[in-house]
């Protein structure tokens, strides 16, 4: 593996540890991994938040895994709630396998050959929170069938 790329991605790992630290946020950090876990409560749910910093590929990914799964009976469904909200984001996406009926956030930022800086990683961090918090209770709700899939487009038109 290439030198350059390893510091590059152990300097990106200390710079999301310090922009916690300066926001003041409680987290775990897997050193060897260059994984930093932490959550943060929004309105409705809890959001977990996984930071890895990949050396391959010089990224810096951030996941949230929806604390719920979805059933089997409503999976088409929710694959249609998929692609309407992903397809109204501006950064990152949310992913979801329709075979296992687990759903993610993505976002995703290059530290390739640049520095990253706090207000980059603040960005990251806070855009996604307020993505996954604004959705999270709709597929929530539409996952347990507290609303049916028309009921979702209609409000989201």
């Amino acid at each position: 593996m290439d030198e350059r790329k390893k510091l590059s991605a152990a300097d990106a790992f200390v710079q999301i540890c310090n922009a916690l630290d300066k926001l003041d946020w409680k987290y775990s950090q897997d050193e060897s991994d260059l994984r930093i876990e932490c959550s943060a409560q929004g309105e409705d749910l809890p959001m977990d938040l996984i930071i890895r910093c990949d050396v391959d590929m010089q990224l810096l990914q951030l996941f949230s895994q929806m604390p719920f799964t979805v059933p089997e009976d409503k999976r088409l469904d929710f694959a249609v709630v998929v692609s309407v909200i992903n397809n109204k984001l501006v950064d990152g996406c949310f992913d979801y396998n329709v075979l296992d009926g687990k759903v993610f956030f993505r976002m995703t930022n290059s530290f390739r050959d640049i520095a990253l800086g706090f207000e980059t990683i603040k960005y990251l961090i806070f855009v996604s929170c307020a993505t996954i918090d604004s959705y999270n209770d709709k597929f929530l709700m539409v996952s347990k069938g507290m609303i049916s899939l028309e009921q979702f487009l209609e409000s989201e038109a």
